[in-house]
């Protein structure tokens, strides 16, 4: 998984997810990956540092509990 930061260009932050069929080859499970990245921005405020973010996942993933997603700073 990768993880692209950019200074955000105006007063709203973006965030996008992209998961590839590498990744998982049934669209059911890439959503389900897809929502959990978007809790995980949700209930870190990930959006209060002022960046822009992609997450690119190219990958098989492995499913975790959203509990166990970790940021590090």
């Amino acid at each position: 998984m990768t993880v692209h930061l950019a200074p955000k260009a105006n007063d709203l932050c973006k965030f996008s997810i992209v998961i590839s069929k590498k990744a998982s080859k049934k669209a059911v499970t890439r959503n389900r990956y897809r929502r959990q990245l978007k809790e995980w921005y949700r209930t870190h405020r990930l959006h209060e540092f002022g960046h822009d973010m992609i997450i690119v996942a190219k990958a098989k993933l492995t499913p975790q509990p959203a509990t166990t997603i970790q940021i590090g700073r």
